[in-house]
């Protein structure tokens, strides 16, 4: 069964107060929540729906804030549907990082995150599978290997 916005956020507030988290985090949690709860109210909905949370977003144009608190109030709606689906707050919810200094993996990564926004996937997915690729190049680019194109022309006479 389903909880309710409130229950769900009155019970993910407690778990993070005995985790630890900082006061002024949880408070920040408390406002952004109680601020989406009143959105879902608006829309005639009791519990708690991952896409209605998506939709608030929009409604409270997120694309026009920093990109720091855009990543913060989709961490809490995160942090809501897992607690939500497994009872449970993830430690990690992953986003891109910006680890390469090598020109040509950054221009690789963006050329990657255009190509799957032109396929229509969804900016969780994307931020997803940019975090592990940039991943896979940070572990190349660590280990001396800066020129992609060159690496996969020497792996040309290896059979498998």
């Amino acid at each position: 069964m389903k909880k309710t916005v409130e229950e769900l956020i009155t019970e993910v507030l407690q778990v993070l107060e005995r985790r630890g988290n900082s006061h002024y985090g949880i408070d920040n949690y408390r406002y952004f929540w109680n601020s989406m709860a009143r959105y879902f109210k608006s829309v005639g909905c009791c519990e708690f729906d991952f896409d209605i949370a998506q939709k608030y977003l929009v409604v409270r144009g997120v694309e026009h804030y920093q990109k720091g608190y855009r990543n913060f109030m989709k961490r809490g709606i995160l942090m809501l549907d897992s607690y939500q689906r497994f009872g449970i707050i993830l430690n990690r919810y992953y986003s891109v990082a910006h680890l390469l200094e090598n020109k040509t993996y950054n221009d690789l990564l963006n050329h990657y995150g255009t190509h799957l926004a032109e396929f229509n996937y969804s900016t969780n997915t994307i931020d997803n599978y940019l975090a592990h690729s940039a991943t896979f190049l940070s572990y190349l680019e660590k280990n001396g290997l800066h020129d992609i194109v060159h690496m996969w022309k020497g792996c040309e006479s290896i059979s498998v």
